[in-house]
């Protein structure tokens, strides 16, 4: 039925547009009802069920997630890697990264060879709310030269080749952020 109803090339405004109508329209209390346009094809509207449903059998538990991104950079060029796995963003493309339970780096948590922790620099902070995780990201800005001892999947690109990859929003927002990446700015806008 979704695909009837879908344009070709617009799946991506489709699904905005069904995110807007149930955060505007469709809220969970107080739903306008009346002024809806769908009310005439709604089950809870006809059988009088609105409070009712949709019946959601537990509540979601929301988790806090903390990521520390590494912008390390190798003279004109950057460290970025895949993320792989049946996690978040699956897929997609971030700088290195350590998960920590806490806001802050742990002190025990291992950078990799060739970056110390007294070099990072933090430079922005960034959220990212998803159905039951809330993302933390820190960024960090690192630079080095001719690093070595390079964990496999990192993958090392010129800065200007960087709108060429998809990243997370949160990636996107820091990416966005940094003066220096109008270029990537202009690319992905």
């Amino acid at each position: 039925m979704a695909e009837s109803l879908l344009t070709a090339g617009d799946a991506a405004k489709f699904n905005q547009a069904i995110m807007d109508f149930g955060a505007l329209q469709c809220v969970p209390q107080n739903p306008n009802c009346s002024e809806c346009p769908m009310h005439h094809i709604c089950v809870a509207y006809q059988t009088g069920r609105v409070k009712d449903l949709p019946f959601k059998s537990k509540r979601i538990v929301k988790q806090n997630r903390y990521f520390h991104f590494f912008e390390v950079k190798d003279d004109n060029s950057f460290w970025i890697e895949k993320r792989n796995g049946k996690d978040i963003w699956q897929g997609l493309y971030q700088f290195p990264h350590i998960e920590s339970i806490e806001p802050l780096i742990e002190k025990d948590s291992a950078l990799w060879p060739g970056i110390d922790r007294e070099d990072l620099r933090p430079v922005f902070s960034s959220k990212q709310q998803l159905t039951h995780r809330t993302i933390h990201g820190a960024f960090y800005q690192i630079e080095v030269s001719g690093l070595t001892n390079i964990p496999e999947n990192w993958i090392k690109i010129e800065h200007t080749r960087l709108s060429e990859y998809p990243f997370p929003r949160i990636i996107h927002d820091y990416l966005k952020s940094r003066e220096w990446l109008l270029l990537f700015k202009s690319a992905v806008d």
